[in-house]
C-alpha cells in the first residue's frame, strides 16, 4: 500500500516531544552520564557503543522492528539466523564473552543458542573434570557441539528429587542407561533442546546395583552432528507456542533405554568407581548446585536491568504526552501525564525499584565471584561456608525480584495507556519474557520454603542472616528504615519458630514462610542500597549522588507502607510513620524529590534506541511520528483482502511493502 505526499507532510499538531524531553533533562539536577558511568563503567560503556554500532551496519535494527509481526515458526526462523549472524560477528571481530553478551542483549529476543551460551557451558565448567573439559566444554566453546540443560520434566520441576528420569549403571559394560520410565518423565520446558541442541546435560536419578542416589548429571547425544536427526532411542521436539519467549525453541525429550559411557556422567563432585561400582564424593554435594545458583544470580540481575527498560520507556512517554488540564492549573491548557500525582505514585517508585534490585544484586555477583574464585582455587571448606549464604540470597532475590520486575512492567505498560499495548510500545515482549522467570529456576512461592527455611536454621545456630540494627523509633533516617526491615525479618522469624512450636503443621506453615522470605528478601535490598550510597556520594557528583539517596528512600518508604501491618506487629514502624497519613506524607514528600529527576534517571541506564526498540521510549521524543510510520509499513498493510462473503477469494493480492 502506498503511501500519499500528503499524509508523509503531516506532523503532530504540536512538535512538542523533543522540546519536552530536552526541558525535563536540563532542569533535572542529575547527571545522567556520570550515572551511566557508574552502572557500567566507562570501558562497558565504550564496548557497547562498538558493538551497537556494528549491529545497525549488520541490520539487526530492521530486524527488531520485523519481529512484531512475525508468526512463531518465523521468530524461530529468525532466531536460528540472528544466532548464526551473532556467532559470525563474534569471529569476525574477534569479540571477547563481554562484547558478545552485549551484542546478545542489543539484538532483541533471546536467540535459540542462549540456553546454551549459558547454561550448558556453564555447568561443563563448573562440574566436569579436566578429562571430561577436554571432550565436552572445548567443542561446546567452539560451538562444535550445540547443549542444553534438560532438569524439568513434565509432572515435575521444582521438585528435583521426584524427577523420574532414570541414569542405571551396567556393571557388566561400564555404560549408564538413560531412561524415561513413563510418559511424565519427559524432559520438557529446555531451553534450546526443540529444535537447536544436540547434546543436553540431563538431571536423573541415579541407579547403582539398585540404590537410588538421587539426581545426577549426564552428557547424553540427542541428536546426530551429521544429519541433526534424532539418535536412535531418542525422541525429542519443541513443545509449542508459549504466552511469550517465542523465539526459544523449549524442547521435550524421551528416551528409551539410551546407553552413554562412562565419562559422561559429570564427575568433578561426584562419581561411580568403574572397577568397584562404589558411589564416591568429592567435596560437598551442594557443589552440584552451584550452576543453578549462578543461574539464579543472573536471573534477578536480568529482572533489575528489564525493570529499568520498561521504566525509562514509561517514564519518557509520560514526560510528552499530555492529557487534560491540571485541575489546579485549568488555565495552563494540558499537562504532561507525569504531572499527574496518580502518575508519580504509580511509576516513580519503580525507578526506585529497578535500581535498588540493581545494587543487591551487585553485591550478590560479587559473593558469587567469591565463592567461584574459591572453588576454583579448591579452598572447598570456605567455598562452602559462603554457599550457603549465597544459596539463601540467591533464592529470596530471584523469587522476589522476578515477581516485582514482571508486576512492575505491567504497571509501566498499563501507565502508558493504550499505546502501551501495542507490540510497539517496546514493553509488550519485556513482559512476555520475563514473565517465565517467576516459575523457571525454582517457581517463586517454593523457592520461598527454602528461604524461611535456611533462616530458620541460620537463627537456631546462632547466625542469623540479618543483622538487627538500633532500635527504630524517634526518626527515619537511613539507619531507621533498614532497622525497621531488620527487626521486622527478625519477628516474623521468632513468629516462625512459635508456630512451629504450637504444633502448626509444615504445611499451614509455608504461608507464614512465604511471609518471611518475602521481608528477608525486602531487607537484603534494601539494605544493600542503603550500604552502596555512602559509596555512591564518593563516586559522583553530590546533586547525582543525593538523588539516588531519594530512590532509595522512597524504595524503603513505599515498601514498608505495602506491609505496614507487619511492621507494626513486629513493633518495627518509625514513630514519624506510624499512622497511615503519616507514612503517605512522607511517600508525597519523596515523590516531589524524585519527580523533577525521573527522566535523568532512566536515562542514567543509557539504554540505547537499538536495546529498547520501543516507539515510546525514543531519547528523542518523536514518538507519534514514530508509532505511525510503523503503523503504517507494517506487513499486514500489504495485503489487500476479498471481503464479499459469497467470494472464496482471501486475500486478491500482496503489495509491496510501504516505506514511510
Amino acid at each position: 500500500m502506498s503511501i500519499p505526499d500528503w499524509v508523509t507532510a503531516l506532523l503532530p499538531a504540536k512538535l512538542e516531544g523533543p522540546s519536552l524531553l530536552s526541558a525535563e533533562r536540563s532542569n533535572s539536577s542529575v547527571d545522567p552520564a556520570a550515572l551511566a558511568k557508574l552502572l557500567h563503567g566507562e570501558d562497558q560503556l565504550a564496548l557497547r557503543a562498538r558493538v551497537e554500532a556494528i549491529l545497525r551496519q549488520e541490520g539487526f535494527d530492521a530486524q527488531l522492528a520485523a519481529l512484531p509481526s512475525q508468526s512463531r515458526v518465523e521468530k524461530m526462523e529468525s532466531s536460528l539466523r540472528r544466532g548464526k549472524h551473532l556467532k559470525a560477528l563474534r569471529k569476525q571481530h574477534n569479540w571477547d564473552d563481554a562484547s558478545y553478551t552485549a551484542a546478545i542483549g542489543a539484538s532483541g529476543e533471546m536467540n535459540v543458542y542462549g540456553l546454551h551460551d549459558k547454561a550448558f557451558i556453564k555447568c561443563l565448567t563448573d562440574q566436569t573434570t579436566d578429562e571430561q573439559k577436554k571432550l565436552f566444554l572445548e567443542p561446546a566453546k567452539a560451538d562444535k557441539i550445540i547443549g542444553c540443560y534438560a532438569q524439568t520434566e513434565l509432572s515435575h520441576g521444582s521438585n528435583v528429587r521426584g524427577l523420574e528420569t532414570t541414569a542405571t549403571w551396567d556393571e557388566k559394560t561400564g555404560d549408564f542407561i538413560i531412561h524415561s520410565p513413563q510418559l511424565t518423565s519427559a524432559k520438557w520446558w529446555i531451553g534450546t533442546l526443540g529444535r537447536t541442541a544436540n547434546y543436553a546435560l540431563v538431571m536423573a536419578q541415579l541407579i547403582v546395583k539398585g540404590k537410588n542416589l538421587g539426581p545426577h548429571t549426564f552428557v547424553v547425544p540427542v541428536r546426530s552432528l551429521e544429519t541433526h536427526e534424532p539418535l536412535e532411542g531418542v525422541y525429542v521436539g519443541d513443545i509449542g507456542p508459549k504466552f511469550g519467549y517465542n523465539s526459544m525453541d523449549n524442547g521435550f525429550v524421551l528416551f528409551n533405554h539410551v546407553r552413554i559411557p562412562y565419562v559422561n556422567m559429570l564427575a568433578r563432585f561426584q562419581y561411580v568407581d568403574p572397577k568397584t561400582g562404589e558411589y564416591k564424593r568429592r567435596g560437598s554435594p551442594a557443589f552440584v548446585y552451584g550452576g543453578m545458583t549462578y543461574l539464579r544470580v543472573g536471573i534477578a540481575a536480568d529482572a533489575a536491568t528489564t525493570l529499568a527498560r520498561a521504566c525509562a520507556i514509561a517514564i519518557r512517554y509520560a514526560a510528552i504526552r499530555k492529557q487534560f488540564a491540571d485541575e489546579d492549573k485549568p488555565k495552563d491548557g494540558e499537562t504532561a501525564v507525569l504531572n499527574y500525582s496518580l502518575v508519580q505514585q504509580r511509576l516513580l517508585p519503580l525507578i526506585a525499584t529497578s535500581y535498588a534490585l540493581y545494587f543487591a544484586c551487585q553485591e550478590l555477583k560479587d559473593l558469587y565471584a567469591n565463592y567461584d574464585k574459591l572453588l576454583s582455587a579448591g579452598k572447598t571448606q570456605q567455598a562452602e561456608a559462603l554457599l550457603a549464604e549465597l544459596h539463601v540470597q540467591s533464592c529470596a532475590l530471584k523469587s522476589h525480584g522476578t515477581t516485582i520486575s514482571v508486576e512492575g512492567i505491567e504497571t509501566c505498560r498499563r501507565a502508558c495507556g493504550g499505546h502501551g499495548y501495542a507490540q510497539y510500545s517496546g514493553i509488550g515482549h519485556l513482559y512476555a519474557d520475563m514473565l517465565p522467570s517467576v516459575t523457571y529456576e525454582g517457581d517463586n512461592y517454593m523457592l520461598t520454603k527454602q528461604v524461611s527455611r535456611s533462616i530458620l536454621k541460620a537463627a537456631k545456630l546462632g547466625v542469623p542472616l540479618f543483622q538487627e540494627a538500633k532500635n527504630a523509633k524517634g526518626g527515619i533516617s537511613n539507619d531507621d528504615l533498614v532497622a525497621a526491615f531488620a527487626r521486622r525479618v527478625a519477628f516474623l522469624t521468632t513468629q516462625q519458630q512459635q508456630l512451629a512450636k504450637d504444633g502448626w503443621s509444615k504445611n499451614a506453615l509455608l504461608v507464614p514462610g512465604w511471609r518471611l522470605s518475602t521481608a528477608y528478601a525486602q531487607y537484603v535490598i534494601v539494605s544493600a542500597f542503603a550500604r552502596a550510597l555512602p559509596k555512591l556520594a564518593a563516586q559522583l557528583p553530590a546533586p547525582t549522588a543525593q538523588a539516588l539517596g531519594d530512590l532509595f528512600r522512597l524504595h524503603a518508604l513505599v515498601t514498608l507502607d505495602g506491609s505496614a501491618s507487619e511492621f507494626a506487629d513486629a513493633g518495627a514502624l518509625p514513630a514519624q510513620l506510624g499512622s497511615g497519613i503519616q507514612r503517605q506524607k512522607a511517600i508525597a514528600d519523596a515523590l516531589a524529590r524524585v519527580r523533577p529527576n525521573a527522566v535523568n534517571l532512566v536515562d542514567g541506564w543509557a539504554f540505547s534506541d537499538l536495546v529498547l526498540n520501543s516507539s515510546l521510549g525514543r531519547e528523542d521524543g518523536r514518538v507519534y511520528e514514530d508509532i505511525f510510520r510503523r503503523a503504517a509499513t507494517n506487513p499486514v498493510n500489504e495485503l489487500v483482502f476479498d471481503p464479499r462473503p459469497e467470494s472464496k477469494v482471501i486475500v486478491k493480492r500482496r503489495e509491496g511493502a510501504a516505506k514511510l
